[in-house]
Order: C-alpha cells, then structure tokens, then sequence
C-alpha cells in the first residue's frame, strides 16, 4: 500500500491511500475531510479505510481496487472552495488510477464542484440515483438476510441519521420494525414512524435485536461491546468496531457482527456499473438500481453467515477471504448489473407498447 502526501496552501494535509491500483483496475474510495487529533492518526484512518475499500471491492468484484483520500483538515471550518480545485489538480496528476465520491464531510454539491477540475469521480452525478440511499438499501438487504423480512415484531436502534442511516430507518419502518434513532444532533433523529432516544446517553443499553451503526468509525469500543444489548450489528459505517479485540468480546457474548465490507457496498455497487456500463447506468431507473443493490447485498450476507457456521474457518478474515476468491470466479457486478438492468428497462418499455 502506498500513501500519497500532500499539503494545500491552506496547511490541510491531503493523504491518498492507493492499493494495487493500476489504470485497468483503478482505485476507488470517497473522499473523506476530518479534523484529527494528529497526523499519525490521519495516516492510521487513511491506511484502514484503504484496505477496508480494497476488501470490500474484492468481495463484490467490482473491477476497482482500494483506495482513500482522506483530508485532515487545519480546523472544522475548511474552505472547500479551494481545497477541491487543489484534489482535482492531484487526481489529474493519477491520470486515472483513482476515481472518488462522497464520504464523511463531503456532499453531492462538491463532488459536482470537484467535477470541474477533474473527471475522476463516480458519484451518480447528472442522474437521479443518490449513492447514499443505495447504500441505505444495501443495509436493509443485509439486515433482512440475518433477520429474516419480516420485520413486525423486530427492534432496531440505527445511530447516524444523515443520508444513509435516514434511509435505513425509514425503510425499516415501512417494512414495520419499530425503530429508535440517535443522532450527536438531536433534531436530525426525528423521523416520522421513528423513536428518537437522542438523549440516552446510554444508547448501548437500548434493547433491540439490531444495532445499524451509520454514524462515525470506531463507535463500538471494548467497553461499549460488553454492554450491548442487541443480537445483530449491520450498519454502513466504515470501520465501526474501535480496535481488533472488540470483535472478539462480540463473539463471546453471542452477538454476529455482519462486517461492513458486505453490508455498506451499494456506492460501489453504483460505482461498478456506472464506470464500466455507463450507458446502462444512466438509463436505468434509480428505484431498479437500489433493488437491485438491496438483493446483491442480501445475497452476500447470506453467503458469509452460511460459512461462519463453517468450522473449517476460524476468522471473519478467513470468510472474507473466501468471498474474494469466490466473487474472482464469477462476473463482475457491473456486467451482471448491466444485464439485468437493460433487461427489466426493456421489458418495462414492452409492456408500456402492449
């Protein structure tokens, strides 16, 4: 793995996470602008997310490779007017080995600004697909595979109610779970159909058959794993578990942590077909596209609990990779994607004709 330094004029160091990116399989990984405690811990985030994105690439076979800009930013109030011509000016320098997108801090509105100072992204832009509501449904995909798809007599608790985590509860309601939300911002957790519980501070004590972390990285500490009281963890955040011995202390107290290599994947689901089949992409129907993401994900939750019940493997990383070599022998999702896309819109238009 390689990371990339820069530093804008602004002083905001600029770190690029490339891993085994060339320019027939580029990397791809958003762009993420952060305030950290130091350097260190940038460059730390950086390299994890990388080698999240490179797994997480290879379980769906995407045709990318990992990668990750992550900016660690001189204050919270960063002048993204003129750090983003200065990524679009390092990416045109990558001539095409890295492609990004939206992630913490970053929006549709600025990738749209990044847009004309470089090529280099893949954010559904000029279609009516929000990549953040695919991955909203690749999550539900992956809860209803460990849960089953009725959901009337479930519990969930999802922490994070922007884009994505506003999606999932949402969803859950109108498949009638009951649903507390959390959010650092109170106003935000209030959702029609929803229990907003903003002011436990406690969360982790909420009872609940599934947790969705949506909020930050490094939320489930050791301590915080000892007190949980739900039977699931199925989010889209990246890197939700704070160290490697939380995930152990999940095991032991019988809880199964659906890992988010597999349940946050509809943005790159969205990102394989509209790099490699854009045509197909753009005409299809967004509602086609996350119905689509829902069922590839659903899919693969349902593999990986199938081989963690496999005595042969003695770690998620051991499932993981499984997956990988299994996803190599198959299509790559933007192909099979395209497919059958092509075929519900011309299908649709035969039935509009008759």
């Amino acid at each position: 793995m390689e990371i990339l330094r820069k530093q804008s004029s602004t002083g905001d160091v600029c770190l690029i996470g490339i891993d085994e990116c060339t320019f027939d399989k580029p990397g791809n990984g958003g762009l993420r602008i952060k305030t950290y405690i130091s350097e260190t811990e940038a460059q730390q985030d950086c390299r994890h997310l990388t080698s999240v994105m490179l797994q997480k690439h290879g379980v769906y076979n995407t045709g990318f490779s990992g990668a990750k800009i992550v900016v660690a930013a001189e204050s919270q109030n960063i002048d993204k007017e003129r750090l983003l011509p200065f990524l679009g000016d390092i990416l045109q320098d990558l001539g095409g080995r890295v492609y990004t997108g939206c992630d913490l801090n970053t929006t549709l509105q600025d990738m749209l600004y990044l847009q004309k100072f470089c090529p280099y992204i893949l954010a559904a832009l000029g279609t009516a697909v929000d990549p953040g509501i695919a991955t909203g449904y690749g999550v539900i995909g992956s809860i209803q595979s460990v849960i089953g798809t009725r959901l009337h007599d479930k519990k969930f608790l999802v922490h994070g109610i922007g884009k994505v985590g506003s999606t999932v509860a949402q969803a859950l309601v109108a498949l009638g779970g009951t649903v507390f939300t959390y959010d650092l911002v109170p106003e935000r957790a209030t959702l029609a159909g929803c229990i907003n519980v903003s002011d436990r501070h406690d969360w982790w004590a909420i009872g609940c058959d599934v947790l969705v972390p949506c909020s930050i990285g490094g939320l489930i500490t050791s301590e915080i794993a000892e007190l949980l009281q739900c039977r699931y963890i199925v989010g889209s955040a990246n890197l939700p578990l704070d160290n490697s011995t939380v995930l152990d202390k999940l095991i032991v107290n019988d809880i199964v942590f659906i890992p988010e290599v597999i349940s946050s994947a509809g943005a790159i689901i969205c990102d394989s077909v509209e790099f490699y089949h854009p045509d197909s992409f753009h005409q299809a129907s967004p509602s086609s596209i996350y119905a689509f993401v829902g069922s590839v994900v659903h899919k693969k939750t349902d593999q990986f609990l199938n081989l963690r019940l496999n005595a042969s493997f003695s770690s998620y990383d051991e499932i993981l990779a499984e997956l990988i070599v299994a996803a190599n022998s198959e299509d790559m999702i933007g192909n099979l994607a395209a497919i059958i896309l092509d075929f519900q819109r011309l299908a649709n238009q035969n039935d509009i004709v008759s």
